[in-house]
């Protein structure tokens, strides 16, 4: 039998370019925060319910110690928006896994 594991952990927010198509587009990304004082945010959960409300609060926390910093829509955008990401699995994983494609 297998454990469910839920990962909750905090990413940053940011934005990237798609493509030049239709004027150009941009898609949203987040991938898990380097910053050593962050790490400490870590969990892994056997509950779905408690990864929720842990990933909850802390993306409340993430939100608002990032007052202040530019929106991730900002052309000046340079980084400091995070946010709680909860994951099946092992690890936090980046999202998106794979570049979107404009159809």
């Amino acid at each position: 039998m297998s454990r469910r594991r839920f990962v909750v952990a905090l990413h940053e927010l940011d934005r990237a370019y798609g493509g030049p198509e239709e004027g150009g587009w941009h898609f949203d990304t987040n991938v898990p925060s380097t910053e050593p004082e962050h790490r400490r945010f870590l969990r892994v959960f056997r509950s779905k319910a408690k990864a929720s409300r842990y990933r909850d609060r802390l993306w409340d926390q993430a939100r608002k110690a990032s007052e202040g910093t530019r929106d991730v829509g900002s052309a000046i955008y340079a980084g400091g928006q995070y946010g709680a990401v909860m994951q099946r699995g092992e690890q936090p994983q980046p999202y998106p896994l794979r570049r979107p494609r404009y159809e």
